[in-house]
């Protein structure tokens, strides 16, 4: 897994950006809370 650091631009950016299936997944429940919210 090459090294891949979060560029702050969004929420969405960071995702696209974070190739890590656990990070990626973590990110997608945050964003399923603020929409519920």
């Amino acid at each position: 897994v090459a090294p891949v650091r979060p560029i702050p631009f969004s929420d969405e950016a960071a995702i696209f950006e974070l190739r890590d299936g656990r990070v990626s997944d973590v990110l997608s429940q945050q964003r399923k809370q603020s929409a519920t919210n």
